[in-house]
Order: structure tokens, then sequence, then C-alpha cells
């Protein structure tokens, strides 16, 4: 219980923290320091809102994750991926009523690689050519592939190409492929 003369004390502390503009003064948390004779002590007079953070952007990948290790074949105007924006958060409130503004999630972006297409956008990713997907850093790229119907043999010979090689038969005694 308070003593009658920690009232016009109190009442003076409350006077002066709301002649500042602080709203919503925690009048228990003072009345308790008073009375207990703790005011050379740090205390939480007043409560704000701090403001929240918003999503960070992400991009949702139409060819499975780039942790995922996967021979995935695309084709020709193929979407590969698209942004998702970072988000907003929500506003705060200062201890005096004033709107603390929110902040914003991270954006991100990802580089135009080899054989594909980023929008101006930077929020959609396409293939340009058909291919192998991969990732290289913080870029999506299509290797060039060469099918081969068959077996490399005689027919075909050695086989020197830069990106993926397909076969569908088997590579014969003798020749080879460098990729």
């Amino acid at each position: 219980a308070s003593s009658a003369a920690d009232k016009p004390v109190l009442d003076e502390v409350v006077h002066a923290l709301t002649g500042l503009g602080i709203q919503d003064v925690l009048v228990s948390v003072i009345q308790e320091a008073l009375r207990d004779r703790a005011t050379d002590k740090p205390l939480l007079i007043a409560k704000g809102i701090s403001p929240t953070r918003g999503k960070d952007a992400f991009f949702i990948y139409r060819f499975g994750s780039h942790l995922e290790d996967k021979n995935i074949e695309v084709f020709p105007g193929q979407l590969l991926a698209v942004k998702r924006p970072p988000t907003i958060g929500k506003p705060g409130v200062s201890v005096t009523g004033k709107t603390i503004p929110p902040l914003h999630g991270r954006d991100i972006s990802i580089d135009s690689g080899k054989n594909v297409f980023v929008t101006d956008d930077g929020e959609n990713v396409f293939a340009l050519e058909k291919g192998r997907v991969r990732w290289k850093g913080n870029s999506i790229l299509v290797d060039d592939i060469l099918e081969v119907s068959g077996d490399v043999d005689k027919d075909v010979g050695d086989i020197s190409f830069k990106g993926t090689v397909s076969v569908v038969g088997e590579v014969k005694d003798g020749f080879t492929i460098h990729a």
C-alpha cells in the first residue's frame, strides 16, 4: 500500500511524463518504485510497440529446388522461376504515440545465366533453349544438350560437345565423348 505522502509525488511524476507526451504510463511500476524507495534504478515506465519486418523476397522454382542435384530438362519458353517480392511489416508506435514506420523484407535478385531470360522487372525467369537447367552462384543456366538417339559408334564417331550429351544407346569400344 502506498502512503499518503507518496500520492503527490506519484501525481507529479505521472503529470511530468504525460507533459512530455508519453502515453500509457505504467503508473503501478512508478508507484511500486516510490513505495520501495527504488528510484535509483532504471524503470520501464511506458511501452511502445515495435515495428515488424516484412517477409523477405524469394523465388518459386518451377524445375525443382536449387539444393537438389537433378538433371531436369527444360524447353524454350519454359518458366523456370517466379519471384515473390518482399512484403512490408507492420508499423509500430512509440511511447509518445508516434507511428514508427514498418520494416521492409529483404529483396533479392537472380542473374541472367546462359540460355535464360530474366524479365525487366526481375520477377520471371524463362528458358531460351532446350537443355538441362542448373545453378551457378546466383544464376540459373540452361546447358545445351546433344541427344544421340542410338549408339556412339562408327556411324556417329567421337563426340566433342560443350554441354550435356545424352546417349540412348551405348558408347561402343574405341569411341569417346568429351562434354
